[in-house]
């Protein structure tokens, strides 16, 4: 009895502890399946959308590897809402999973230990500034399933050397890879036609970039400061550069290019927007082009076209080419000869500046206008040849052509502006046309080689607008020319009722000079530098030429008499008593 009474016990006992150990069990698995969303909840924040939830909150600032989960709530996580983890100095890795298609705007900015990134397969787009300052950041895939890179999306990531973009992004926008100082190579897909302001500006590591066949326009400051850029190819496809895109490329040794007429084609914004500006060589087919013809298709030779091009040695332009564009040919050292044809009638400002193996020019039979500076800094140049159709030519136009001897300014020329042969010192003689109107400030500045001015008509001369300080050549020249002979005593015509400003300044070896109307007025400087003056025969009585305006109209002469109708005058205008014999 007893017997059966202990066994019964320890049976119950049994099958209590069994059940507990069961129940025990139990409780364990029900609470290890709510630790996950539990998990969850404590770590992120999350927004419901049509289409699936969006990380939105960052609750674990702690968290150094964050793992987004595909689901919440059975329902698919789609996106990273914007600034989600903005500044999160602890994160070092970050797993994305499939079924995630945008990655907002911000949501990476400044993770300063960011090291390690997987992009899924499913991503469509990466907002503005995504991952600006992710500066622990070496090496990014951007699959192939992204259409849309944001503006500034990796801003700033100093370390990072390698990214492999997606071949279906069209727009790489406005400073993308801003200042990413370690990226050595870029590869462009077919898809990308328009490259943004700035987008790899101070990329200083990038020593590869390939363009796709895409390409039609590459923006403002695009690849400023890639110092170690050596070599660019540019695709037929482009039609656009903006401004200062290859500014301080400074290591660019060529550029290389398919087709001469498309290269034609190209907007160059200015003269740093052409990878020719640093690179100097220019390889068609990859072949250096040295003897440069340019196209019969082309009828203008756009701004910046060929700017920096030394490689090349002799130029052919057709007869059909109507205009060359600013800074055309600037800096191209390796010119030696240039004829422009006579279909040429625009010829723009700088066109020809610092071609300094220019020795011979010739200027065609249409041109109306030589631009400022066209020729500026040509120190070679020898041989000037400007056509009759030519009415204006530009300031500077032919300033430090140190070798220019002797220039003729043909009839039909009216003005010359400022400065437009300044430090010419070579320059010997100058014959100046009957045609010319007016001459600008400083336009012979600095000529100091100058021996003889040339003119035809002595009125004409007169009659010549002449700007403040060294714009006469007279100035540097001293002796004046009329039909080839010097002129020592001066015969003012009687039609000139006013000699003009700075009209015979400098003219040291006048003797005498003789005024027959007694109306004129004499403006500033026009007698200045008369060193050998000795005597004014004046066509009226002394009253009359008291009333003269004379406006400091001499410097720097001798101690000439004016001799009157009634009498004579000494330089201070007072009566010289005459000597009785």
């Amino acid at each position: 009895m007893h017997k059966s009474k202990r066994l019964l016990i320890f049976i119950l006992i049994a099958l209590m502890l069994t059940m507990s150990v069961i129940l025990i069990g139990c409780d364990k698995n029900e609470s290890k399946n709510d630790e996950k969303p539990q998990d969850i909840i404590e770590t992120f924040k999350y927004d419901l959308s049509s289409n699936g939830y969006y990380v939105s909150e960052l609750l674990d600032v702690k968290a150094t590897d964050i793992v987004i989960p595909s689901k919440y709530n059975d329902i698919n996580v789609v996106g990273i809402k914007n600034n989600v983890f903005d500044g999160c100095k602890n994160i070092k890795s970050i797993t994305i999973p499939n079924g995630v298609s945008e990655i907002g705007d911000s949501a990476f900015k400044d993770c300063k230990q960011l090291s390690k990134i997987n992009i899924p397969e499913t991503v469509t787009k990466i907002g503005n500034y995504a991952f600006k300052g992710c500066s622990a950041l070496t090496s990014i895939y951007l699959p192939n399933s992204l259409t849309s890179l944001g503006i500034g999306a990796f801003e700033r990531c100093s370390n990072l050397a390698e990214i492999k973009i997606s071949e279906n992004v069209a727009v790489i926008k406005s400073n993308t890879f801003y200042e990413c100082y370690s990226l050595e190579e870029i590869v462009l897909s077919d898809s990308v036609s328009v490259i943004e302001n700035s987008a790899f500006y101070e990329c200083r590591g990038l020593s590869s970039l390939t363009l796709g066949n895409g390409i039609t326009k590459i923006g403002n400051y695009a690849f400023s400061g890639c110092s170690r850029l050596t070599k660019i190819v540019l695709p037929k496809s482009v039609v656009q550069i903006d401004s200062r895109a290859f500014e301080r490329c400074s290591r660019l040794n060529g550029v290389y290019i398919s087709d001469l007429q498309a290269w034609c084609n190209i907007d160059f914004k200015d003269s740093l927007s052409n990878p020719l500006y640093y690179a100097g060589k220019l390889f068609l087919k990859n072949q250096v082009i040295s003897d440069l013809i340019v196209p019969d298709s082309v009828k203008v030779i756009k701004n910046n076209t060929f700017v920096g091009c030394s490689a090349v040695k002799s130029l052919t332009l057709h007869e059909n080419i109507t205009g060359i564009g600013e800074s055309a040919f600037y800096f191209c050292s390796g010119l030696t000869d240039l004829t422009l044809p006579n279909s040429v009638v625009t010829l723009g400002d700088f066109a020809f500046r610092d071609c300094s193996g220019l020795t011979s020019v010739v200027i065609g039979n249409k041109l109306q206008s030589i631009g400022m500076q066209a020729f500026y800094v040509c120190t070679r140049l020898i041989d000037l040849t400007i056509s009759d159709s030519v009415v204006s030519i530009g300031e500077s136009a032919f300033g430090l052509c140190r070798s220019l001897v002797t220039l003729e300014i043909p009839n039909g020329v009216t003005q010359i502006g400022a400065r437009a042969f300044e430090y010419c010192n070579s320059l010997e003689e100058v014959k100046i046309s009957d045609s010319v109107n007016f001459i600008g400030d400083y336009a012979f500045e600095q000529c100091s080689g100058l021996r003889a001015v040339l003119i035809n008509d002595l009125e004409a001369w007169c009659n010549i607008d002449f700007g403040a300080n060294r714009s006469n050549p007279l100035y540097y020249a001293h002796n004046l020319y009329l039909n080839e002979a010097l002129i020592t005593e001066l015969v003012i015509p009687e039609a000139i009722t006013q000699i003009k400003n700075n009209t015979f300044e400098g003219g040291s070896e006048f003797v005498s000079i003789t005024i027959s109307n007694s109306k004129v007025s004499i403006a500033k400087y026009a007698f200045d530098g008369f060193s050998k003056l000795t005597r004014i025969i004046f066509g009226g009585s002394m009253v009359d030429w008291k009333k003269v305006t004379k406006e400091v109209a001499w410097r720097d002469t001798g101690e000439f008499i004016v001799e009157c109708t009634d009498g004579t005058l000494n330089k201070a205008g007072e009566v010289v008593e005459e000597e009785i014999n």
